[in-house]
């Protein structure tokens, strides 16, 4: 963690910070996947204001004019724009070096964040400044390695350049920071004057091609609402899920940063950034003729600093600035990814039928689930639903509690990493944060009771947010029911290019597309931006065979133009978007077809020495199982109308029995395919068994229907 290192900083901090301030609550910022993170791991936005050119309005930038933006308008960051040309540090380094930390300073004495802006414009080339940019980072990253305040901005708008040519830029002056300041956040310009390339007829997708390979790294993009609308908004929209973007400039008007507002395209791009946590900085805290500056002409240099001295465009950015933040209140208090989802434990404590596992996720403190009392180890896992970098895991025990623990992590609920390993824990309440981990099961695996007991939870919470996984979907093989003309078949539809798309030809319902995902996956998300023309209804759907689908969604009303259905679970290697009813007079249309999940490769373990009940069950019968046979896969696990099942190859039939703990059989049925699906729709909830025969080898596994 790092501290304020000089003692005036820490006297100013006790002058104007007696309450919380946005960086005493969040305190050093790291990147987490796709976030922005507070100390805690918990992913925050952070709203401000930019300077303009401080070799023009220096006079803007005063303890008055910060006051007011801290106290009155409930800033978090000043972003300083040092201009490299046009007057500005090339012209007296030493000078503006100096300005540039005097201002850092007054920031950092509100308790607030400095993000430092070197300003290139023109040339729009960032290697013609490489050596400033070195002479003037080493500088400064030498005063301020020791705060927790402070973010680089290493060039503002390259423009006329390739992504490569910035990448090299990046990659001369970011291994120069940070053996310096070895963990703050630093920001990068992106092509096409930080538009991700879209102003040059690029998208991001060529940073996803090529990324920079540093942490605590994140991508600029700027955007002019009135020039900037649907385009730029939805694709910054679908690259925030993949990048880490901080909005260090934008306007509400014209990319002259003059001319009209508009308001209503502003507000969404600021709604947006406000529900994917994006930060963003304001252009412009100054006093200039243009309709983006946000004071009248003359106030600066008056030195009022009240609401009736502001213009349109500074009323609005004000307003959407005076909410309340997001910060978790300096801990973990975002949304607990644990609560209510499925529990799979290593032993409940006998006869105990009130201590069920379901009890340490469902939100209640006075339930627990108990574990048999007497030996170790004992786990708990929960089942997230999708993958998730982990930031935090809460822990409130019972007495009986764990005095040795791991916290672990997994992909697929068999191979494991350790997040955290306890030992002599005392404790009844246990919070770890500032976790780093990727996965979508997590485990409490105890190896050492603090009592003769067993273990046992009142509640379990974890925290993080949704990991930036593969996009199955991708250049994947497309079928479509119809497609309008050359260049608008299926496969633009997974090209990862939000320039291209697929359209169907017919202006009639219903029509579909269909991706093959080459493999069979249990789906967990499935993203669509549409083209205008839109699906009002429609159904997501999966199969295994391209045949018989299961809707794992029904969409009704939509009128959106980006759908991310996410919480799904779905077997399948085909997935399928069924359109039946159009949101417009025209056909369907797709940008963007992505599908988000995990491979079925979590094999179920039962052990044969287990004490099933129920007379003349199929579960009851002796168990034979070969090597062979342990390769079998059911899933998903637990499962809602169908199980998939994966055989190993045999020259003999293979035959399958269904029934339950009762002795009840529901299905019996022979195949020579290498996978069967199994409907279990019918059924009601509860545990029941599989016995699985091939030749003179058999093993029974048991399932879970929810």
């Amino acid at each position: 963690m790092k501290k304020t290192a000089i003692l005036l900083i820490n006297l100013l901090l006790a002058v104007y910070c007696s309450a919380q301030t946005p960086v005493s609550i969040n305190g050093q910022l790291k990147v987490i996947g796709t976030k922005l993170c507070n100390r805690n791991g918990y992913p925050i936005q952070l709203r401000g204001m930019s300077t303009h050119g401080i070799q023009w309005y220096a006079g803007c930038i005063t303890d008055a004019s910060l006051d007011t933006l801290k106290s009155d308008w409930g800033a978090d960051i000043v972003r300083i724009a040092m201009y490299v040309q046009e007057g500005g540090y090339e012209t007296n380094p030493s000078y503006y070096t100096s300005l540039v930390k005097s201002y850092v300073d007054k920031v950092t004495a509100r308790g607030l964040y400095a993000l430092i802006d070197f300003h290139i414009l023109s040339p729009g080339d960032p290697n013609y400044n490489t050596d400033r940019a070195k002479t003037f980072f080493t500088d400064i990253a030498n005063t301020y390695k020791n705060y927790n305040n402070v973010l680089y901005e290493i060039c503002n708008e390259p423009n006329g350049v390739s992504w490569a040519t910035i990448k090299n830029y990046a990659d001369q002056v970011i291994p120069l920071i940070r053996a310096i300041d070895d963990d703050a956040v630093i920001c990068v310009g992106t092509r096409g004057w930080s538009s991700l390339g879209l102003s040059e007829g690029s998208t991001s997708q060529e940073i996803l091609n090529n990324p920079l390979s540093y942490a605590n790294v994140m991508y600029s993009f700027h955007f002019y609402a009135r020039s900037h609308q649907d385009y730029y908004i939805n694709h910054l929209d679908w690259a925030s899920d993949r990048l880490p973007i901080f909005v260090t400039e934008f306007g509400t008007q014209e990319a002259t940063g003059d001319g009209p507002n508009d308001l209503t395209m502003s507000q969404r791009y600021l709604d947006l950034c406000k529900n994917k946590k994006i930060s963003w900085t304001n252009w412009n805290f100054s006093d200039n003729p243009y309709s983006g500056a946000v004071w009248n002409s003359g106030t600066c240099s008056g030195n009022t600093w009240t609401t009736s001295q502001l213009k349109e465009a500074g009323v609005f950015i004000r307003n959407n600035m005076r909410t309340a933040d997001d910060f978790g209140s300096g801990n973990n208090n975002g949304t607990n990814i644990a609560l209510g989802k499925t529990v799979t434990v290593s032993s409940t404590e006998v006869a105990a039928t009130s201590l069920v596992a379901a009890n340490a996720v469902d939100g209640n403190a006075t339930t627990r689930w108990a574990s048999a009392a007497g030996s170790d180890p004992q786990w708990i896992t929960v089942d997230l639903g999708n993958t998730y970098s982990i930031s935090a895991i809460k822990i409130n025990w019972e007495a009986a509690y764990g005095k040795n623990f791991l916290v672990q992590v997994s992909a697929d609920n068999a191979n494991w990493t350790t997040l955290k390993d306890v030992q002599g824990n005392t404790s009844l309440s246990n919070e770890y944060t500032g976790l780093s981990g990727t996965g979508r099961f997590i485990r409490v695996y105890g190896t050492v009771r603090g009592t003769i007991y067993g273990y046992s939870i009142y509640e379990l919470e974890v925290y993080g947010t949704l990991a930036n996984t593969a996009n199955l979907a991708l250049n994947k093989t497309v079928t479509t029911s119809s497609v309008e003309a050359a260049g608008l078949e299926g496969n633009y539809a997974v090209d990862g290019n939000t320039a291209t798309r697929w359209s169907a030809t017919l202006y009639a319902d219903p029509q579909w597309i269909t991706v093959d995902l080459g493999n069979t996956y249990l789906v967990s998300e499935v993203k669509l931006s549409w083209e205008a023309a839109y699906a009002k209804d429609y159904l997501v759907q999966v199969s295994a065979d391209n045949t018989n689908w299961i809707t794992v969604k029904t969409i009704s009303g939509n009128t959106s133009l980006v759908n991310d259905h996410t919480g799904l679970s779905a077997s399948g290697r085909y997935v399928r978007i069924y359109g039946t009813a159009r949101g417009s007079a025209y056909g369907y249309s797709i940008y963007e077809l992505e599908v988000y999940g995990t491979g079925n490769s979590a094999k179920q373990t039962v052990s044969t020495s287990s004490k099933v009940y129920g007379t003349d069950s199929i579960a009851k019968q002796a168990v034979s199982s070969s090597s062979k046979l342990q390769d079998i896969i059911i899933y998903p696990v637990p499962a809602h109308d169908q199980v998939m099942i994966t055989l190993p190859a045999s020259e003999q039939k293979t035959y399958i029995s269904l029934g339950d703990m009762n002795g009840t059989k529901y299905r019996s049925i022979a195949t020579s395919e290498s996978t069967y699906n199994m409907d279990i729709s019918k059924l009601p909830a509860g545990i029941y068994f599989i016995m699985i025969q091939q030749g003179d080898q058999r093993t029974i596994r048991k399932i879970v229907k929810q």
